[in-house]
């Protein structure tokens, strides 16, 4: 039998495609930066005030699923798509471990188990590859919104302010979707959430990519079912209808091929990717061009105004520089930063957990500003700060007798 000919392409494209998403956060190339309301591109910050690139943003994601709608079909499922991969990979990883044709995910009529690995070992195995691919996955989004270094330390390092609390929470919710996801959602989010394939079936072409069976030639493959099973969404390829969840995958055209590329039978198989009314000898870029004519055209020139417009909007943005502090600013600063050293020792013993230390590295700042700067305007605010402290300190430790010294 001959190799697979779409089956190798296809997960380089899909690996491809994880590691670009996985890579552009994370070396820079694009990111949000919600605190000043703009965007990031390789450090040179692009404000969402910006008429250029918002408006090219908003025709390139209004364009580019319909061109894709009317061109390659649902070939972005099958090859590109992060969720199908994902699915498909959690489908390979459920057979791993408990048998070749388990299914468990939310999908699936029927929950078919091996019995020889329908064990606590093989659960325990594949919830644990479950949760580590979930940690993994949850952590992907933040890359969007901080650096690497940065999104690492705000979740992982043992720090108690405001936004370290709320980022780990958020991790947490983050990672606990994509469990749910791998773990029993699946190809389920393909075929009834995604809004991608939602606006798939509604802009559907006849003239674009899908997969023809040979009708004329159907006793050639009577009685056989190899297609079907190698069908990762789980449908007829013989009878794709126009709604069916069909992803283009190729995996049923390769399982068609094999079984005719014999030895003994060098026959096509019945099943090919068709480009609709294409010529049967047509180049593949004629063929492109033939789907890009009449309102192809359009949505296609429209796509291209919208990258245009995107381009401007970075070349032309021009650049902002933070104002300078003033000299008290830098002087505020200075003293808040040799404060902040002279009561190191307070905040670690409040990092472990005790209370009392907290109020007296308070007291401690508070108290080394005052001796800094005695004049200060702020004056009344530290007094406030130390006498705060000491009496928050005093109820801590003595709740019956708050008046006792601490």
């Amino acid at each position: 039998m001959s190799s697979p000919r779409y089956h190798r392409k296809r997960r380089i494209a899909q690996i491809g495609t994880l590691l670009l998403i996985g890579l552009i956060p994370a070396v820079g190339l694009f990111r949000i930066d919600l605190t000043t309301a703009s965007f990031s591109f390789f450090d040179r910050s692009v404000y969402w005030s910006n008429y250029l690139l918002i408006f090219g943003m908003a025709l390139v994601f209004a364009t580019a699923p319909i061109l894709t709608y009317l061109t390659i079909g649902a070939a972005w499922c099958g090859w590109a798509c992060p969720q199908n991969t994902l699915s498909e990979w959690a489908d390979r990883v459920t057979q791993r471990w408990l048998g070749k044709r388990a299914t468990v995910d939310i999908n699936s009529p029927t929950h078919q188990i091996a019995p020889a690995k329908n064990t606590w070992v093989h659960w325990l195995a594949l919830l644990a590859t479950f949760v580590g691919a979930s940690l993994v996955l949850g952590f992907m989004p933040f890359l969007f919104f901080y650096p690497l270094v940065q999104a690492w330390g705000l979740i992982f390092h043992n720090t108690q302010d405001q936004l370290a609390t709320f980022m780990r929470r958020l991790y947490g919710v983050s990672s606990f979707l994509a469990f749910v996801d791998v773990a029993v959602m699946r190809h389920f989010v393909c075929k009834y959430v995604c809004l991608y394939r939602i606006g798939q079936r509604i802009f559907q072409s006849p003239r674009a990519l899908h997969v023809a069976y040979a009708h004329e030639r159907a006793a050639d493959c009577s009685k056989c079912n190899y297609c079907a099973t190698t069908c990762v969404t789980g449908i007829e390829p013989t009878q794709i209808a126009r709604f069916d969840s069909c992803i283009l995958c190729g995996e049923c055209v390769d399982a068609c091929t094999q079984l005719h590329h014999t030895a003994n039978q060098q026959t096509p198989g019945l099943l090919a990717f068709s480009w609709g009314q294409a010529p049967e000898h047509s180049t593949l870029w004629r063929k492109l061009r033939l789907r890009l004519k009449g309102m192809h055209g359009v949505v296609f020139a429209a796509f291209l105004a919208g990258c245009f417009l995107m381009l401007a909007g970075v070349l032309f943005e021009p650049p902002h520089q933070a104002p300078k502090p003033s000299a008290e600013q830098l002087r505020a600063f200075h003293m808040a930063e040799i404060c902040k050293a002279r009561c190191v020792p307070l905040q670690k013993i409040c990092q472990s957990g005790q209370m009392s230390a907290c109020y007296d590295s308070a007291a401690c700042q508070c108290t080394c500003l005052l001796e800094m700067d005695p004049l200060s305007p702020n004056r009344g605010a530290w007094e406030s700060c130390v006498r705060h402290s000491e009496d928050n300190k005093r109820l801590l430790l003595h709740p019956k007798n708050p008046d006792k010294p601490s």
